[in-house]
């Protein structure tokens, strides 16, 4: 079968976007992995002490409590001891080959091992022996810091899950609170089935929220507020969010 000019670069096209989609999927994949394999989460549910969340959350928390612990900077010794490692046995070298091939001739047979030694083989041994164990050591202890940075991490993911637990235990007692249900069965029955941000009348009863117009977790005091309620359909008081008003996800 035969394909047309335009055919093949199509073809070529699709397979490269399609390489490109595998690449992207292949490390999300290793990303997982090494999250997985760092703070063992497996499955769908992952268990923080007593707090069971789903794989989301527990990647939601550990993306907050990393940010909130810098990672260990590599130490100026380090990175000085890398560039020694690297730079003088090379630069050596260079010098040594360069004697060698300039002036070869006139060095003569015991001068020319004496460059070669003291420029080329000499420089490698002393960097092997007195450079190259202290760049290991220093990788050694970035390591250990490295370590001690994921096990304060693990620590903070354990303790923003336990705030979430009791976030949402507090939830559930204000909005299963008696005060709270009179006052909302209050509220929709003076302003309605119709919600107040764009301004659609709500058929379902399921969508029919009480928002709270200056959010409860920041202004506790208004809560019970008439003042401060008002009608939203669940779409509107989803987009809201926390920014100005609390989502009642639990009316």
């Amino acid at each position: 079968m035969w394909y047309t000019p335009e055919q093949r670069r199509k073809g070529l096209a699709t397979r490269r976007r399609n390489a490109k989609l595998r690449r992207e999927e292949a490390r999300k994949n290793a990303k997982e992995e090494q999250a997985k394999r760092r703070y063992n989460l497996d499955g769908q549910t992952v268990k923080l002490n007593n707090n069971v969340v789903t794989k989301r959350v527990a990647n939601r928390l550990i993306k907050e409590a990393e940010s909130l612990i810098s990672n260990p900077a590599k130490p100026p010794s380090l990175v000085s001891a890398e560039r020694i490692e690297i730079l003088f046995p090379a630069l050596a070298t260079l010098i040594g080959l360069l004697l060698i091939w300039n002036f070869g001739e006139k060095l003569g047979l015991w001068w020319g091992i004496f460059v070669f030694v003291a420029f080329i083989v000499a420089p490698w041994i002393v960097v092997d022996k007195l450079v190259t164990p202290r760049v290991k050591r220093g990788y050694g202890n970035l390591k250990e810091l490295n370590d001690e940075r994921h096990a304060k991490v693990g620590d903070r993911v354990r303790e923003l899950a336990g705030e979430r637990r009791r976030h949402i235990e507090e939830m559930q007692q204000f909005y299963s609170s008696p005060e709270w249900q009179f006052l909302r069965r209050q509220v929709i029955q003076e302003q309605g089935e119709v919600c107040s941000e764009c301004g659609q009348t709500i058929l379902n009863k399921f969508d029919v929220t009480v928002d709270h117009i200056r959010a409860r977790s920041k202004y506790p005091h208004l809560a019970l507020k008439k003042t401060n309620l008002r009608v939203l359909c669940r779409i509107c008081n989803s987009r809201k969010g926390d920014s100005d008003s609390e989502l009642s996800v639990l009316e």
